[in-house]
């Protein structure tokens, strides 16, 4: 799927107005009435899938204040938590909170700030955050339901609780005879 959008720009006399055309391609865009498990399945499954083969994945949700992102996104998550714990794997995860030019830990009481380094082999490296080895599928979702409460949040126009700062939740899945992924 793909999103064509015309933002309205200006010159740069930044007094000449003209509008800008792009078009963004994306692997899949929903409707407001897709289910869940829907969601699931085209965006998430195969990178699980992927992953639990020793790969690396990357899930990144996008849109507007108050369009669903976080209620997906915690469905999501459950089904996600459901997947590899039902094929067998043993799983750590770190839930980061990036705002501003800071990295904080949301596993760790008082969400220390932590360092990103860049790394010539693996690309970045997140130093010193907790990997917390989670036991279910439960204990992995009460770990994402945790952080994303810590998550910087404030009232605005759309929502009363809009997030403020962007989360990343790294699991590293291990399969037996399959490298980490």
């Amino acid at each position: 799927g793909g999103v064509r959008v015309h933002a309205c720009q200006f010159q740069a006399d930044l007094k000449t107005p003209y509008v800008q055309h792009s078009t963004f391609a994306f692997d899949a865009c929903f409707h407001e009435g897709v289910s869940t498990e829907d969601v699931y399945l085209s965006s998430s499954a195969e990178l699980v899938d992927h992953s639990l083969n020793g790969g690396v994945s990357t899930l990144f949700m996008y849109g507007q204040t108050g369009s669903g992102k976080t209620h997906t996104l915690e469905g999501v998550e459950k089904l996600t938590a459901e997947h590899v714990f039902s094929a067998g794997a043993e799983v750590t995860t770190s839930f980061l909170e990036v705002i501003g030019n800071k990295v904080l830990d949301l596993l760790v009481q008082g969400k220390p700030e932590i360092a990103l380094r860049s790394d010539k082999d693996a690309g970045f490296s997140v130093e010193g955050a907790y990997e917390a080895r989670t036991e279910s599928a439960e204990h992995l979702s009460q770990l994402m339901r945790t952080a994303h409460a810590k998550r910087h949040t404030e009232a605005t126009g759309a929502n009363d609780t809009s997030s403020r700062s962007h989360a990343v939740c790294i699991l590293r899945v291990q399969m037996d005879g399959c490298p980490p992924g």
